[in-house]
This record gives structure tokens, sequence and C-alpha cells, in this order.
């Protein structure tokens, strides 16, 4: 794919969710209020993650390991956790 990548538009993904059914998987990804949903066949989600795969191990290649918590499927992003609210307020 031709496409200069520097020129596209950059949104910060807080919130990502994926669903599948028989022939095909369905991404979203949100920023804030706004999302964008992709749909791949299961080819394309596979190597969707043997590509994230891949450009994760060049990162860490260049940078260091990426330290993060453990992933577990109900795992909030930090930036929709609700504050606890203060003791007295």
């Amino acid at each position: 794919m031709n496409m200069n990548i520097e020129k596209a538009e950059k949104l910060f993904c807080d919130n990502a969710t994926i669903a599948f059914g028989n022939d095909s998987f369905v991404m979203g990804f949100a920023s804030g209020e706004s999302a964008s949903v992709y749909a791949f066949t299961p080819a394309h989600a596979k190597r969707f993650l043997q590509y994230l795969t891949f450009r994760v191990a060049e990162f860490e290649g260049a940078h260091g390991e990426i330290k993060s918590d453990p992933w577990t499927p109900d795992i909030k992003s930090p930036i929709q956790v609700t504050p606890k609210p203060r003791s007295g307020s």
C-alpha cells in the first residue's frame, strides 16, 4: 500500500472492542465519543495480529520491553475509569 502515514489524521485510541461472526471480525476503535469500526475477514484479522506482533517486537528492539499489567477481558482504559470519590466529599 502506498500511503504517507505521516499525513494521515491521528487519534488516540482509548478503547477498543472486537466481535466476530461466522465470516468476519468487527473491530471498533474509540477516541472519546467517536469510534471507527472496521470489518476483517478471518484471514485479514490473523494477518493484522501477525503484523501488530511484528511491529511491537520491532519497537521493543529499538526502545526496550514495554511494561504493562497483564491483560484481562474486562480491563478498562485508564482514561475511561471514573475516579473514586474522596471521603468527606
